[in-house]
């Protein structure tokens, strides 16, 4: 797959799949010294660096040259220098602003038909969306259309147009977080007329992991490979007054655990949104191997005022560690009451933030509620977690 388009650093063993479009090669017990020569070995070889991002958990860089992409990365808790190659993506200016149509940038949660359904036990389906001064978006995931419920595509395109004030709303990014239908179908309907996307973001796993549903994904988003950048841990992006970091994707439990990919969930891209001062946790449906791994690269740098709960509240006494450490203030439920209510009672999940005392949460806002927008900075409310009378 690599054809040796580019120079390999010393030491390599071997060049293996890390995702459907990157190959990776990695030099164990290096030092940080070769994750700098190796950089310099690249400029001389005429690559251009297009992306610097230093955090707590490593050093992280992309170069280009013609049709090749690489990032390359250190990681100080493995000693280890990593290259990740593929096809040079699309590369839109994000930071570009246009005229500042909002005094503030808002993040929003979509209550999905089966969130806010009076009937739903189980909720399912997700839809973020980041709203930037300028009026342009950045979406995460959507929502899906159940064979139990109506379609989200609907209500999540007026919001759409609601947030952004435009009737063919602007999207610079629409990050779909893993290949589930409750998170991708709404992007699979979407009509030329309701959205001008810029570029899409998804890791899909190698082929043979999860096939059925990349692949079926991979169907029904027209041009979604042509406009896809692929994440990789490390990178960061800007959108004029907003950050993204990306702290884990598939291809890092590709390398230390592919077991994990499983069910689907584990290729969940796990990254923060920095704006206004504050931090924002997207976790998709990860479990806490994939938050472990993002944990190695943000460091201390993990904590977030703003946390979306992972898989619709179904975490584990696993990942109470991960929260733990996010420490965040607000939390964001894609589910209902009474699924969460019933899998705290009979699966335990969700222990540190309703039984250890540590939680840090001050407001809690679940989808069964209805959309709810945050105007960044967020001030809390003092809105606890009480599921009585809600279903």
């Amino acid at each position: 797959m690599n054809e040796l388009k580019f120079p390999l650093p010393a030491g390599v063993a071997e060049i293996v799949p890390a995702s459907r479009w990157t190959t990776v090669c990695r030099v164990e017990n290096a030092e940080l010294d070769a994750w700098i020569a190796y950089g310099s070995q690249l400029e001389a070889a005429g690559f251009r660096r297009i992306m610097k991002n230093s955090l707590p958990g490593g050093e992280f860089c992309s170069y280009v040259k013609e049709e090749v992409k690489l990032s390359v990365s250190y990681l100080y808790a493995r000693r280890e220098l990593r290259v990740f190659s593929g096809p040079t993506p699309p590369m839109p200016d994000f930071s570009r602003m246009g005229e500042k149509k909002f005094e503030a940038t808002s993040f929003t949660m979509f209550g999905t038909h089966s969130a806010t359904s009076e009937v739903c036990s189980t909720a399912s389906g997700m839809g973020l969306v980041l709203r930037l001064t300028d009026g342009r978006l950045v979406v995460v995931d959507g929502g899906w259309q159940s064979p139990n419920f109506d379609s989200d595509y609907p209500d999540f395109v007026q919001l759409l147009r609601d947030l952004s004030g435009e009737e063919k709303p602007r999207v610079a990014l629409w990050v779909i977080t893993h290949s589930h239908e409750d998170h991708y179908t709404v992007l699979s309907e979407m009509k030329p007329e309701d959205a001008d996307i810029q570029a899409y973001m998804m890791c899909l796993p190698v082929e043979g992991v999860t096939e059925g549903a990349s692949q079926k994904m991979m169907r029904l988003i027209p041009n979604y490979a042509e406009k896809n950048i692929p994440p990789h841990a490390g990178d960061h992006y800007d959108f004029g007054d907003a950050r993204m970091d990306i702290l884990y994707c598939c291809e890092e439990a590709q390398l230390y655990n592919p077991r994990v990919l499983g069910d689907g969930n584990n290729q969940s891209t796990i990254f923060t949104f920095t704006v206004a001062g504050q931090k924002i946790m997207v976790t998709g449906d990860a479990y806490h191997h994939a938050e472990d791994l993002a944990m190695e690269v943000a460091g201390d740098e993990i904590s977030c005022e703003i946390c979306q709960i992972a898989h619709h509240g179904r975490t584990s006494p696993k990942d109470d560690h991960f929260y733990e450490a996010v420490a965040p203030k607000v939390a964001l439920w894609p589910g209902c009451y009474a699924q969460i209510d019933n899998d705290l009672k009979e699966r335990r999940v969700n222990t540190w933030i309703f039984e250890s005392g540590k939680c840090t949460i001050m407001d809690h806002y679940v989808a069964y509620d209805g959309t709810v927008t945050l105007d960044l900075p967020y001030t809390p409310k003092g809105l606890p977690y009480c599921s009585e009378g809600k279903y």
